[in-house]
């Protein structure tokens, strides 16, 4: 899918969370910060869930940096992850390519969510777009190769920032994912909601450090 239409796609998908069935809202203490939650099945079977929260306007220029990252090694957004995504075990980014309004690389990410549960390894090409007022980060996932001691999953997520000159700045994210193996489904959309939650005061404590 080139980007233009990826990008038109993810456009339609986010603005339609608000129709989506509204799950039971997450409240942090620390930062205080009130995160809604839905959940739709896509007409192909796919479930989705979504955040949508209110960042305060002192957060606006570190969140911006920190969720976009930089299209240079070391410093992308999927490195920023692995800083406070304790799951994750391992990046590593390549093929970075710039573009008029942003950047994409290839990713694999390691995760280990600990227990019985095998490790997991996800290959994704990750899409960054910058505008005036806005910002999109897509993740996409492409076929890669089976590992030893790792089942591969597959992830796909759209996060959205949205700000004017002062005021709040509009985080929004939605994902549909697969981590493979004998995890049954219905474990997976129970545990989704919950997760995506926690990586709101995750990223706002990590960006205050």
């Amino acid at each position: 899918m080139d980007r233009p239409t990826l990008l038109s796609e993810s456009k339609t998908l986010i603005d339609s969370i608000p129709t989506w069935k509204p799950l039971k809202p997450h409240t942090s203490s620390s930062p205080p910060i009130t995160t809604s939650l839905y959940s739709t099945t896509s007409k192909d079977g796919e479930f989705w869930c979504a955040r949508k929260s209110a960042i305060p306007a002192t957060y606006k220029q570190p969140l911006i940096a920190c969720i976009l990252g930089e299209p240079t090694m070391g410093a992308t957004h999927s490195d920023h992850e692995a800083k406070y995504i304790h799951e994750i075990t391992g990046v590593s980014v390549s093929q970075i390519e710039k573009f008029d309004d942003g950047w994409k690389y290839d990713l694999v990410a390691d995760y280990d969510f600990g227990g019985l549960l095998s490790k997991r390894r996800f290959y994704e090409t990750q899409h960054v777009f910058r505008f005036e007022d806005c910002a999109y980060v897509m993740s996409v996932p492409f076929d890669g190769p089976k590992e030893e001691g790792y089942v591969v999953g597959t992830y796909r997520s759209i996060e959205r920032l949205s700000w004017g000159k002062d005021g709040d700045v509009e985080w929004t994210m939605a994902t549909t994912s697969d981590p493979g193996g004998f995890i049954p489904q219905w474990i997976t959309r129970l545990s989704i909601p919950g997760a995506i939650a926690k990586d709101v005061p995750s990223v706002l404590n990590y960006i205050q450090k």
